[in-house]
C-alpha cells in the first residue's frame, strides 16, 4: 500500500522533510515513539548518504523518495541516479561508519540495489507494532464464547490464498502477538510466497461471510529433510467452539500423504497436555524433548511470560530399516523411541573405541530471536573434536541459551560425536528417525538455566519417554 511519493533536493534542507513524513505515518500505523525515532536516525543517515555520495557538490540535482506499508513493515525507499555507489564498501571511512552502522541496526532491513540505467534504489524497513487497520483483541486471555453461532461444516476449509495471508498474520497476532516462533507468518506477501516456492503448505478454514477463522501450515526443515512440521494452528477466539482444528489438521495430513514426505513431526508444548493428546489422536509418537527451547516472552491466551519445553512428537509415513549406533548411556531412551513407534530398526550398542576417518561435516545455525542454536553433525570423522568444540564455543559467544546437536547416528562412528558432545556438556534428549538420510540423535546443552522438571506436565507416552531423559542427566 503505497502512502506518499515525493521528490526532493539533494541538499540537507530536505532531510527534514522526508523525517517529518516517515515520523507521521510511523505514528499513524503504530509505531512506537522509541522505535519512531530510531527508524528517524536511520532515515537521515540514509538520506544524508546519498546527498553526500552520490550527489557531492550538486543541490540542484533530485531524488526521489516514497513511503509504504508492506505486509507489516514499513518502507522507506529512496531512488536516485546519482554516482554509483555501495554503501558497504564505505565502512573503512571513519566519516560513514556511523552511517553503516545506523542502517544494519536501526531498521528491520536496509538494502541498496543498483537498477542499472535507473540509478539505485535504497529500501529501509521498520516491523510495525499492530497491523494496519487491525486491532489486537483485549485482554488476551478472555474467554472464548460458550458456543459457536456455526457448525463445522458451515465453514470452507481450503489451501491459503494470497487475499487471505493478512488476515493468518492477524490469526496469529491476536493469540501471540508478535512471539510466535516461526517469524515469517507475520510478513503476509513472503508468506505467501514460500508457500508458493513449496516451503511451506498453509490450509485456511473460512466462517460463512468470509472471514478467516483458522488455520494449519506445514514447514519444511533445512536440517530435517524428508520432513514438514505441522505448526501454525490457531482458531480466531470467536471461534473456538466450532471444533474446525480438527478439520484443518486432516486437510493438511491428507496433503502431505501426497507428497511423498517420509514423516510430519509436530512440537506439542510440555507445559499442559492438551497439545500432546492432540498429536496422539493424530497417531503421532514422541521422539523427544526440546528443554527451554520457547523464549520467555511468549504470550498466549493459554499461557504467558515463562520460558517453555516442547515435546517432540512425529507419525512415520514410511519407514525404510536401519541401523542405529549409540553407547549404552542413552540404549533406554532410544530404545523407548523405537519401541513405541514400531520403528524398523537394529541397534548396536559400541561400548569401545571406534576407528575415525576423513573430515567431519558439522555446520551451525542460530535463532536469535529465540535464543536457539543448533550443531548438526552430518558425519564424524578424525577432527571431530575440535569441530564441535569450535562450534559449540561460537554458540555460547553468540548468547544462545540453548543449543541443540543433531547427531547421525546411522554409521558406528557417530558413537564418537556423542562422547564428545557429553564431554561438553549435552545430555540426550531423543532421537528423530523420520528424516529421508539418517536417523538423528538429539542432544541438548542449556547454557544459563537447567530443566525444571517439576514444571512440566506430560501424558502418556510422552511421561515414559520424559522420565528416561530426566534419568539420563548427569547430576552436577
Amino acid at each position: 500500500m503505497d502512502l506518499i511519493r515525493m521528490s526532493v533536493r539533494a541538499e540537507d534542507a530536505s532531510i527534514p522533510m522526508v523525517e517529518e513524513a516517515v515520523g507521521y505515518y510511523g505514528g499513524l500505523y503504530g509505531l512506537g515513539a522509541d522505535e519512531t525515532e530510531r527508524f528517524l536516525v536511520t532515515v537521515e543517515e540514509a538520506v544524508s548518504q546519498v546527498i553526500s555520495y552520490g550527489f557531492p557538490g550538486r543541490p540542484d540535482s533530485m531524488f526521489d523518495v516514497s513511503l509504504g506499508i508492506e505486509g507489516l513493515d514499513l518502507v522507506v525507499t529512496i531512488s536516485d541516479k546519482g554516482i554509483p555507489y555501495d554503501y558497504e564498501s564505505l565502512e573503512g571511512s571513519e566519516e560513514s561508519r556511523l552511517s553503516v552502522l545506523l542502517l544494519k541496526g536501526f531498521a528491520d532491513g536496509a538494502s541498496l540495489t543498483s537498477m542499472g540505467s535507473e540509478g539505485r534504489r535504497q529500501v529501509l524497513r521498520k516491523h510495525l507494532s499492530a497491523l494496519p487497520g487491525y486491532a489486537r483483541s483485549e485482554p488476551l486471555l478472555q474467554a472464548a464464547p460458550e458456543a459457536c453461532p456455526y457448525s463445522p461444516g458451515d465453514f470452507d476449509i481450503h489451501p491459503l490464498r494470497r487475499s487471505e495471508a493478512i488476515e493468518v498474520a492477524q490469526c496469529m497476532y491476536d493469540e501471540f502477538g508478535y512471539t510466535y516462533p516461526h517469524e515469517i507468518v507475520y510478513h503476509p506477501d513472503g508468506f505467501f510466497n514460500a508457500v508458493e516456492r513449496g516451503e511451506c503448505v498453509s490450509y485456511v478454514a473460512t466462517a460463512p461471510d468470509g472471514e478467516v477463522a483458522g488455520h494449519v501450515a506445514l514447514v519444511a526443515s533445512p536440517s530435517l529433510h524428508g520432513t514438514m512440521e505441522l505448526c501454525m494452528g490457531v482458531v480466531r477466539r470467536k471461534y473456538r467452539k466450532c471444533s474446525i482444528m480438527s478439520g484443518l489438521t486432516a486437510a493438511a495430513m491428507e496433503r502431505a500423504s501426497h507428497m511423498g514426505l517420509r514423516s510430519v513431526n509436530a512440537m506439542p508444548v510440555a507445559y499442559h497436555p492438551f497439545t500432546q493428546k492432540v498429536c496422539n489422536k493424530q497417531g503421532m509418537h514422541p521422539f523427544g524433548f526440546s528443554f527451554n527451547r520457547l523464549n520467555g516472552d511468549l504470550s498466549t491466551s493459554y499461557e504467558q511470560g515463562s520460558r517453555g519445553s516442547l515435546a517432540l512428537s512425529a507419525i512415520l509415513l514410511s519407514d525404510p530399516h536401519r541401523d542405529i549406533y549409540i553407547r549404552p548411556a542413552v540404549l533406554d531412551i532410544v530404545g523407548y523411541v523405537v519401541d513405541d513407534g514400531d520403528l524398523d530398526r537394529d541397534i548396536y550398542v559400541a561400548g569401545c573405541p571406534v576407528p575415525l576417518e576423513g573430515d567431519s561435516a558439522v555446520t551451525a545455525e542460530t535463532d536469535a530471536r529465540m535464543g536457539f542454536g543448533r550443531i548438526v553433525v552430518r558425519r564424524t570423522g578424525e577432527d571431530v573434536r575440535p569441530s564441535l568444540r569450535a562450534m559449540d564455543r561460537g554458540l555460547c559467544e553468540q548468547r544462545c541459551e540453548v543449543i541443540e546437536m543433531l547427531i547421525a547416528a546411522n554409521e558406528e562412528s557417530s558413537v564418537a560425536a556423542y562422547d564428545e558432545a557429553v564431554s561438553l556438556g549435552y545430555f540426550c534428549t531423543g532421537i528423530f528417525c523420520g528424516c529421508d538420510d539418517t536417523d538423528w540423535l538429539l542432544m541438548e546443552k542449556l547454557v544459563f538455566s537447567s530443566v525444571d522438571f517439576g514444571c512440566l506436565e506430560t501424558v502418556e507416552p510422552y511421561t515414559g519417554l520424559l522420565e528416561l531423559v530426566e534419568e539420563g542427566i548427569p547430576d552436577e
